[in-house]
């Protein structure tokens, strides 16, 4: 399996540009109305700003992560895999992906699976999925990456594994 560093991230350019072009109008709004509404609006997306990369700097810090599963399978039969995540943070986990990388050695296709889910303060959240292959052979599956993000996905937390 060739072990590439993948760079790709969750958190997008359009969903701050959508984020950042709500600030430009409600400070617009704000400068050539008399409302106090733009007001309101412009504290409540700097608070969010500052709330979300607080909350995903913390709680991407303080997650513990184990992997398992039966060992076995055949032809055609799928592997059941557990993922186990446990928020040792006060603060809930809004958004966490996880991509599990599954490969068959011989005959060295590779398979993906994204998983999004959230997890309450203190506690653990117990992921059951299937994976396999189609063909016989000795499938390898790792975590690919771990990442804790925000509900608008502005910030990103990697969390090695």
């Amino acid at each position: 399996m060739k072990k590439t560093k993948n760079k790709k991230r969750y958190t997008g350019k359009r969903s701050f540009l959508i984020w950042l072009i709500f600030l430009i109008v409600s400070v617009l709004l704000y400068i050539i109305t008399d409302s106090d509404f733009p007001g309101f609006l412009i504290v409540l997306l700097l608070i969010y700003l500052a709330a979300g990369g607080l909350m995903t700097a913390v709680t991407g810090k303080k997650i513990s992560v184990k992997f398992g599963g039966d060992g076995s399978g055949g032809k055609n039969q799928t592997g059941h895999l557990i993922l186990t995540i446990k928020n040792d943070s006060v603060l809930p986990i809004f958004l966490c992906r996880a991509e599990i990388l599954t490969e068959n050695i011989l005959t060295e296709k590779e398979q993906v699976t994204d998983l999004k889910f959230s997890v309450m303060p203190k506690g653990k959240k117990i992921i059951s999925f299937h994976c396999g292959d189609v063909y016989c052979g000795c499938l390898r599956t790792e975590i690919q990456r771990i990442a804790v993000l925000d509900p608008l996905m502005l910030f990103e937390k990697k969390r090695s594994v």
